[in-house]
């Protein structure tokens, strides 16, 4: 068997998403939640229970990024 003909494995490579991409994903993502939980509330929602609703959900969405995130790093460097 001549060396071309063998099957190299490929290298690992980096993590499938860098930080700083993810970073700019969630904030995004953040811009976007807040927008859509502000202006679909109904006209009588007082703004502040809205805006308390928005930060709720979007603390929710960025523990799940960083638990998700850290675990796929702690995973691959095993």
């Amino acid at each position: 068997m001549t060396p071309k003909e063998q099957s190299v494995p490929k290298s690992s490579g980096g993590p499938w998403l860098k930080r700083r991409t993810g970073l700019r994903i969630m904030g995004l993502l953040s811009v976007a939640l807040v927008a859509l939980v502000w202006y679909t509330a109904p006209a009588h929602a007082n703004r502040w229970e809205v805006l308390r609703l928005a930060l709720v959900v979007l603390g929710s969405v960025w523990l799940i990024f960083a638990f998700t995130y850290t675990l796929s790093r702690w995973l691959r460097r095993g």
